[in-house]
């Protein structure tokens, strides 16, 4: 799609892979879960050396140096990426809450912080398979806090997690669950049954449902007002 064909109006999901992946290896799965008209943008990672892999060089986010340490500095540097992606596509015109970002695994993870430390309010978040990194940096807290007042505590986030991971087990998952419920006014997670590290076609039901039900409500509040 050319730029000039872009309706900034309209809705934009922002999407992110997993180590290893691709944006274009997502681009099939993307089309079918938004509406028609939604601006997509699934960028790729560089190529870097992966700790967790063996040095390995793939397409990666940011530095694994094992299944539970993120290199925090590179994490923080892709997080200015993310954030500069939203802020370019509302420097276009296009209203903060008709912005829903998601990613699968590592690029959930990078989805979650990005969306947590963004200064604005966004359309909606979805994590498929991912994590949450430096959690320390969200404290559990008791109301009101400093961190009840960042700008998508009402964010609508859908969290869909595999029974079956074996890359990111399902203790990790809940122990991110426990972390955002004590923050998030609209988390919804769910543990997926008989599914890996993987996408099967229940999530992605899931996420379009999601993303519908985000698109109708703006919709609705548009046409109220």
């Amino acid at each position: 799609m050319k730029m000039a064909d872009v309706n900034y109006d309209g809705f934009c999901v922002i999407f992110f892979h997993g180590v290893g992946g691709s944006g274009d290896g997502w681009r099939d799965f993307l089309h079918r879960v938004v509406p028609k008209g939604t601006h997509l943008i699934y960028p790729t990672a560089q190529k870097y050396p992966v700790t967790l892999y063996g040095g390995r060089t793939m397409n990666s986010w940011f530095n694994l140096i094992d299944r539970n340490t993120t290199d925090v500095y590179e994490l923080k540097t892709c997080t200015n990426f993310v954030h500069h992606l939203i802020n370019e596509e509302i420097k276009r015109g296009r209203n903060p809450e008709n912005i829903v970002v998601g990613g699968f695994s590592q690029g959930a993870a990078l989805a979650l912080y990005a969306v947590m430390t963004f200064d604005k309010k966004l359309g909606g978040l979805f994590i498929l398979s991912g994590w949450q990194p430096v959690d320390w940096e969200f404290p559990p807290s008791v109301y009101p806090s400093p961190l009840h007042a960042i700008p998508n505590i009402t964010t609508p986030v859908l969290h869909c997690h595999g029974q079956l991971d074996c890359q990111i087990r399902l203790g990790t998952a809940y122990h991110c669950k426990r972390s955002l419920e004590n923050f998030l006014v609209n988390y919804q997670f769910k543990e997926v049954p008989d599914v890996g590290h993987e996408v099967n076609d229940e999530m992605e039901h899931d996420v379009t449902m999601f993303i519908s039900k985000i698109v109708k409500e703006k919709e609705i509040m548009k046409k109220s007002t």
